[in-house]
Protein backbone atom coordinates (compact mmCIF):
# COMPACT_ATOMS: atom_id res chain seq x y z
CA UNK A 1 0.00 0.00 0.00
CA UNK A 2 1.56 3.26 -1.03
CA UNK A 3 1.40 6.08 1.51
CA UNK A 4 2.29 9.37 2.26
CA UNK A 5 3.47 10.24 6.58
CA UNK A 6 3.80 13.46 8.13
CA UNK A 7 5.66 14.02 11.25
CA UNK A 8 6.09 16.93 13.09
CA UNK A 9 8.99 17.07 14.71
CA UNK A 10 11.56 19.36 16.89
CA UNK A 11 10.21 22.77 18.35
CA UNK A 12 9.46 24.17 15.45
CA UNK A 13 6.97 21.57 14.35
CA UNK A 14 8.12 20.97 10.82
CA UNK A 15 6.72 18.51 9.08
CA UNK A 16 8.66 15.71 7.94
CA UNK A 17 7.21 14.10 4.82
CA UNK A 18 7.72 10.14 4.34
CA UNK A 19 6.27 9.08 0.85
CA UNK A 20 6.46 5.16 0.02
CA UNK A 21 4.93 3.13 -2.87
CA UNK A 22 3.32 -0.15 -2.74
CA UNK A 23 6.73 -2.37 -2.96
CA UNK A 24 7.75 -0.37 0.65
CA UNK A 25 10.04 2.10 -1.07
CA UNK A 26 9.90 5.37 0.66
CA UNK A 27 11.75 8.29 0.62
CA UNK A 28 12.51 10.33 3.09
CA UNK A 29 12.03 14.73 2.45
CA UNK A 30 13.10 17.37 5.13
CA UNK A 31 13.73 15.24 8.07
CA UNK A 32 13.62 17.44 11.09
CA UNK A 33 13.24 14.51 13.87
CA UNK A 34 15.95 16.08 16.65
CA UNK A 35 14.95 14.31 19.54
CA UNK A 36 15.87 10.01 20.43
CA UNK A 37 12.26 10.29 20.28
CA UNK A 38 11.77 11.70 17.05
CA UNK A 39 14.06 9.47 15.61
CA UNK A 40 12.51 6.53 16.93
CA UNK A 41 9.60 7.36 16.07
CA UNK A 42 10.45 7.79 12.77
CA UNK A 43 12.15 4.44 12.97
CA UNK A 44 9.39 2.36 14.18
CA UNK A 45 7.02 3.60 11.33
CA UNK A 46 9.68 2.29 8.38
CA UNK A 47 9.50 -1.14 10.60
CA UNK A 48 5.99 -1.24 11.03
CA UNK A 49 5.74 -0.48 7.60
CA UNK A 50 7.87 -2.93 6.29
CA UNK A 51 9.52 0.27 4.10
CA UNK A 52 13.12 0.70 2.55
CA UNK A 53 13.83 4.47 2.17
CA UNK A 54 15.87 4.59 -1.40
CA UNK A 55 16.17 8.59 -1.00
CA UNK A 56 16.90 11.49 1.61
CA UNK A 57 15.37 14.85 0.01
CA UNK A 58 16.02 18.38 1.37
CA UNK A 59 13.11 20.96 -0.33
CA UNK A 60 15.54 23.32 1.30
CA UNK A 61 18.09 23.78 3.98
CA UNK A 62 16.59 25.77 7.23
CA UNK A 63 17.79 24.31 10.49
CA UNK A 64 14.08 22.72 11.08
CA UNK A 65 14.34 20.65 8.06
CA UNK A 66 17.90 19.24 8.82
CA UNK A 67 17.99 18.63 11.89
CA UNK A 68 17.71 14.54 11.32
CA UNK A 69 19.73 14.17 7.93
CA UNK A 70 22.86 12.53 9.69
CA UNK A 71 20.66 10.65 11.74
CA UNK A 72 18.57 9.55 8.66
CA UNK A 73 21.58 9.15 6.01
CA UNK A 74 23.53 6.93 8.81
CA UNK A 75 21.25 5.22 9.97
CA UNK A 76 19.49 3.77 6.33
CA UNK A 77 23.33 4.55 4.53
CA UNK A 78 21.12 7.35 2.18
CA UNK A 79 23.17 9.76 0.20
CA UNK A 80 21.61 13.84 0.60
CA UNK A 81 19.73 15.13 -2.40
CA UNK A 82 19.10 18.62 -2.46
CA UNK A 83 19.27 21.80 -4.52
CA UNK A 84 22.64 23.82 -5.41
CA UNK A 85 21.35 26.45 -4.24
CA UNK A 86 20.82 25.45 -0.67
CA UNK A 87 24.89 24.46 -0.10
CA UNK A 88 25.59 27.40 1.52
CA UNK A 89 22.25 27.56 3.54
CA UNK A 90 23.23 24.01 4.63
CA UNK A 91 26.92 24.87 5.65
CA UNK A 92 25.49 28.05 7.66
CA UNK A 93 23.73 25.53 10.22
CA UNK A 94 27.28 24.67 11.35
CA UNK A 95 27.99 28.10 12.07
CA UNK A 96 24.54 29.16 13.86
CA UNK A 97 23.06 26.34 15.65
CA UNK A 98 25.14 26.54 18.82
CA UNK A 99 23.79 30.32 19.56
CA UNK A 100 20.68 28.56 19.13
CA UNK A 101 20.98 26.16 21.95
CA UNK A 102 20.29 23.27 18.92
CA UNK A 103 22.81 20.24 19.77
CA UNK A 104 23.09 19.82 15.55
CA UNK A 105 24.91 16.87 14.45
CA UNK A 106 26.28 17.84 11.03
CA UNK A 107 24.50 16.97 8.00
CA UNK A 108 26.73 15.09 5.39
CA UNK A 109 27.17 17.14 2.26
CA UNK A 110 25.18 16.56 -0.98
CA UNK A 111 26.25 14.08 -3.31
CA UNK A 112 23.13 14.34 -5.78
CA UNK A 113 22.62 18.55 -6.32
CA UNK A 114 18.92 18.67 -8.09
CA UNK A 115 17.59 21.29 -10.75
CA UNK A 116 14.01 22.46 -11.20
CA UNK A 117 12.53 19.55 -12.63
CA UNK A 118 14.50 16.93 -11.67
CA UNK A 119 11.97 15.59 -9.22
Amino acid sequence: MSGIAVFPFNPWQENTYLIYDANGIAAVIDPGCYSREEQQELRSFMEAQSLQPLHLLNTHCHIDHVLGNAFVADTWQLDLAMHQGEIPVLKAVDTYADSMGIQYQRSPDATLLLNEGDV
